[in-house]
């Protein structure tokens, strides 16, 4: 009977025990791991995710931003700076209204990001925290948003990356509002970050424009992707798979912005919409990932559609 590690998925977990699968003991070396080693808690597999320092690279906000910057892509995210000084010279040459987010470089599910919609606020919230220019970034945000339901919402695209550096982004996207209803004049959480928790979760199929956001979304994709397959394979990574979330904003033409890369994103997800794409996906993985190396299947891509053809 095949056997797993899996802590990132309940949802994984309950398939693969449908299937004939077992849960592995901790010590035991199993066919297949979806396995965050949280507190050094290390398990071994056969069929494991990539290289944590590598997946960590991607997830690092001011590492992604340098990276697409050196590959001429970061008009493929909102205006971003490294350094106050930058940012500032920004707003003088532009004249844009102080609307923005202080990312840390490892902040996840909206914690580490902070809102600023007034200059003072900003500088006073920098010299209390003593900010060290080489921690996180600033994001100007996306001008003339999308919103659903009066919310700022967000795009989470499930991207699955296999050995080799093999990209396929799944055929259907999380939109994720926010908790409240936006104010303009509101520097409110709420209103300007998503959680990735509570929020409320619908698809991107749902959205006027779909069609053109998600073939917007490949391209973007397609190239982000091409940036960081010189890294990969450059550092030789171990592993077979990884599933990213990558978070994007529309703006009112349809344009998507990525915000960020989620190295292991939620899919424990326990709205309807959310629970049931992630079920989808996941069983999708099965076939695509699992079956062919555990037992030489022949891969079936199901929901899973190659970011470009240099990347199958």
């Amino acid at each position: 009977m095949p056997c797993f590690h899996i802590n990132r998925s309940n949802i994984l977990a309950r398939y693969l025990i449908q299937q004939g699968w077992r849960g592995a003991a901790a010590d035991e070396t199993a066919d297949f791991a979806m396995w965050f080693p949280y507190e050094g808690d290390e398990r071994r597999a056969t069929i494991s995710l990539f290289d944590r320092k590598f997946v960590s690279q991607m997830d690092d906000k001011l590492t992604m931003y340098q990276m697409l910057q050196g590959c001429g892509y970061k008009d493929l995210m909102p205006p971003t700076f490294v350094t106050l000084p930058d940012y500032l010279r920004h707003l003088k040459q532009t004249a844009a209204p102080v609307s923005c987010y202080l990312k840390f470089s490892h902040s996840t599910a909206g914690d580490g990001v902070y809102y600023f919609n007034r200059l003072r606020a900003l500088l006073a919230f920098l010299d209390e925290h003593k900010y060290d220019p080489g921690a996180a970034i600033i994001q100007q945000d996306v001008p003339d948003g999308m919103l659903l339901d009066g919310r700022k919402f967000k795009i989470r695209a499930y991207v699955l990356i296999l050995k080799g550096w093999h990209g396929f982004v799944y055929r259907e996207a999380l939109t994720v509002r926010n908790e409240r209803a936006l104010d303009p004049t509101s520097d409110d959480a709420a209103m300007h970050i998503s959680s990735d928790s509570g929020d409320q979760t619908g698809l991107i199929r749902d959205l006027p424009g779909a069609e053109r956001i998600m073939e917007e979304l490949r391209q973007s994709l397609a190239s982000i992707l091409a940036c960081f397959r010189g890294p990969y394979l450059s550092q030789a990574i171990e592993g077979d798979y990884q599933l990213f979330g990558f978070d994007y904003i529309c703006d009112l033409s349809d344009d998507p912005y990525l915000i960020e890369i989620n190295g292991f994103p939620n899919l424990e997800r326990q709205d309807a919409v959310g629970h049931q794409l992630a079920r989808d996906m996941l069983c999708d993985l099965k076939t695509l990932v699992i079956d062919p190396l555990a037992s030489g299947a022949k891969p079936a891509t199901g929901g899973f559609v190659p970011v470009s053809p240099d990347l199958v």
